[in-house]
């Protein structure tokens, strides 16, 4: 988000880019806080530990849609 806010002049919608920060900023935290309370409800170390790692896995889709761009000229933009 700080990003785009100090090289404007880089995007054709401000407001868009910084949404993109924003939304996954935001996912991340709520990400952590079902983390916390998955975690804390929890019955025995079996259950937490399958738990986190189904949470960590959607925390990390992100990563793989990314990958899967190939040789587009956004992924080089933004990578």
């Amino acid at each position: 988000m700080k990003f785009a806010l100090a090289h404007s002049y880089r995007f054709d919608s401000l407001f868009v880019a910084y949404l993109v920060g924003l939304l996954q900023t935001v996912s991340i935290f709520v990400i952590e806080i079902v983390n916390f309370i998955v975690i804390l409800t929890s019955s025995n170390y079996l259950e937490t530990v399958m738990n986190f790692m189904a949470l960590a896995v959607i925390a990390d889709f992100d990563d793989a849609f990314f990958s899967s761009l190939g040789e587009e000229d956004l992924k080089q933009i933004v990578g």
